[in-house]
C-alpha cells in the first residue's frame, strides 16, 4: 500500500489492497464455502459422535 503512495485509510481501500496482495502472491485454489447440506450433515455426525 505504501508503494502505491496512498494515505487514505478506509475499509474499502484496505480491502482492495489486501485483495491485490492476495492475487499477486497466492497461487492456490480459492476458498469455497461448504454447501448448507454438507454443514448440516457434519453437525449431525458430530452430535452422534458425542452421544
Amino acid at each position: 500500500m505504501e508503494a502505491k503512495m496512498t494515505r487514505v485509510k478506509i475499509d474499502k481501500t484496505d480491502s482492495y489492497f489486501i485483495a491485490e496482495y492476495g492475487r499477486m502472491f497466492f497461487d492456490g485454489e480459492l476458498y469455497k464455502p461448504k454447501p448448507d447440506a454438507e454443514k448440516e450433515i457434519e453437525v449431525k455426525l458430530k452430535i452422534l459422535e458425542d452421544l
